[in-house]
């Protein structure tokens, strides 16, 4: 009479063995803290963004040189010299209103922190953080979807160091940069509220929404609204 050595084959002691070799490796992965699997996505931005973080130089933008950067700079000297909200830019076109002519992220969150740093980096590090955030907000997205960690892991990956959003850099398109990272979450957040119907869930979602507006790029928040749209619709018919 003989004896199936083979591992689950009827094996003494198989029945829950740790599996060896690449399999194990591949398993342990999804055993890892979300925390620990989240701050890994610092490695990429690294590679990345290493020479700028570790100088003292601006991140280059061709449309952020020109424009970006001396719409910010009126918006920061008017606050620190006079305490006031610039109403008025007198420099563009014989003048343009500040807010209606969309000159840039005026109200959008991560502002405060060109406020409280050099313009030059602030500008730089805002941009930089958005794209460890997107690679963020598409892992908790796609784990909300059901998908494992690992391979969450690797979308967000994915999403955060593909080529489209790290193109924007060059072009200095910031506005789009916020939009394409706050998607995901706005997804999440939309469809959270769909299945459980919590209040909380629909305010979170609409603040996001809200940030997306802020970004001043009506154009991209008139698409990504389109999106979400047609997804609710989609979910709500059961299509």
């Amino acid at each position: 009479m003989t004896t199936d050595r083979r591992p689950g084959r009827g094996a003494p002691g198989a029945k829950g063995r740790k599996a060896d070799g690449p399999l194990a490796a591949r398993g342990s992965v999804g055993q890892w803290p979300t925390s620990l699997l989240l701050a890994s996505y610092l490695v990429p931005v690294a590679i990345l963004f290493g020479s700028f973080l570790a100088s003292d130089k601006m991140l280059y933008g061709s449309d952020m040189v020109p424009m970006g950067y001396m719409a910010r700079s009126l918006y920061k000297t008017m606050w620190a010299k006079f305490h006031e909200f610039p109403l008025w830019n007198p420099y563009i076109l014989g003048g343009l209103p500040f807010v209606d002519a969309l000159h840039g992220d005026v109200f959008y969150p991560t502002t405060l922190l060109k406020f409280l740093l050099p313009l030059h980096r602030g500008i730089g590090i805002v941009l930089v953080l958005h794209v460890f955030l997107a690679g963020v907000f598409m892992f908790l997205c796609l784990r909300g979807e059901g998908l494992s960690k690992p391979a969450a892991w690797f979308g967000g990956l994915a999403y955060m160091a593909g080529p489209y959003l790290n193109s924007l850099f060059l072009a200095g398109h910031d506005a789009k940069i916020y939009i394409t990272t706050l998607f995901p979450l706005a997804y999440l957040l939309l469809r959270r509220a769909e299945r459980l119907g919590r209040v909380r869930d629909h305010a979170a979602f609409g603040l996001v929404v809200g940030c997306v507006i802020l970004s001043s790029h009506i154009q991209m928040a008139y698409f990504s609204l389109w999106a979400l749209g047609i997804q609710f619709l989609t979910h709500l018919l059961g299509l």
